[in-house]
């Protein structure tokens, strides 16, 4: 599976799908037809000068309207891309998110012979279950108190974070400002971001400050692009809407301690 950290962030670049067309009582999720990691340095925090650097008054701007969102529900695709083949994968599907630990990504692959291919990931705070049709397992890993909390990981750079403490953790650069969109370059500073990815963009939507695209390269330089076409901040999600289906018939539960990754 993707790393804990990359994959949440994704989750909440996005979201969820069909449920913001549907009453604020989003129904039940359904399924369709690592080694120790180097302490950062103090938390020292860069001062922000938001009168002076547009980045800083965009970062601040951003947070402030991030820290007021509690739930997340939109539509997303995915698409990846190795880079050693050049071959292609296209994803599309839901993501959800609950302040302050709960999330789930429910995604069906695109193209002829896929049918019935997707992948499912439903986070409860004290566990990850990941659901892997093509070999009939639910995995059930354990999540860590630092996971479950999103902190330390590019996920808490999505939601949550502050403006002084995004610039300490990655390199940010303004590349591109227009009326529609906001351009923002990523990368890592500490180890435990840079397993994830050696580099990032986020685009934003310059009307709210809402995430609109997210990039990632990862370290074996493999491309991944994560695209929104709808966003609801305002859905009313509970934590019923989390509840992780059971297996279907047939299948293998596995349990997954933190040791075992």
């Amino acid at each position: 599976m993707r790393p804990l950290g990359y994959t949440f962030a994704a989750l909440l670049l996005l979201g969820s799908v069909a449920f913001a067309q549907q009453p604020p009582s989003s129904p039940p999720i359904t399924i369709p037809p690592k080694p120790g990691t180097p302490a950062e340095p103090a938390n020292l925090l860069p001062k922000l000068d938001p009168q002076n650097n547009r980045l800083d008054a965009l970062l601040v701007q951003w947070e402030q309207r991030m820290t007021g969102v509690e739930g997340v529900v939109c539509k997303c695709a995915r698409e990846e891309k190795s880079k050693a083949s050049g071959f292609k994968k296209v994803y599309e599907g839901e993501a959800r998110y609950l302040k302050p630990n709960y999330v789930a990504l429910r995604m069906l692959q695109q193209g002829k012979g896929n049918e019935g291919n997707y992948e499912l990931y439903v986070c409860t705070g004290k566990f990850l279950y990941e659901y892997r049709p093509q070999t009939k397992t639910l995995r059930i890993h354990d999540v860590a108190p630092e996971q479950a909390n999103f902190q330390n990981n590019f996920l808490s750079f999505l939601f949550g974070m502050n403006a002084a403490e995004a610039k300490r953790k990655f390199d940010l650069t303004l590349t591109k400002e227009d009326p529609n969109y906001i351009y923002i370059d990523i990368k890592p500073r500490f180890d435990a971001d840079k397993r994830d990815f050696t580099r990032a963009q986020m685009v934003l939507f310059a009307k709210d400050m809402l995430p609109a695209r997210l990039w990632f390269e990862a370290p074996n330089g493999d491309e991944t692009t994560w695209n929104v076409s709808g966003i609801d901040t305002k859905v009313k999600l509970k934590e019923s809407h989390f509840s992780p289906p059971p297996a279907p018939q047939g299948w293998e539960t596995v349990r997954v301690s933190l040791s075992q990754g």
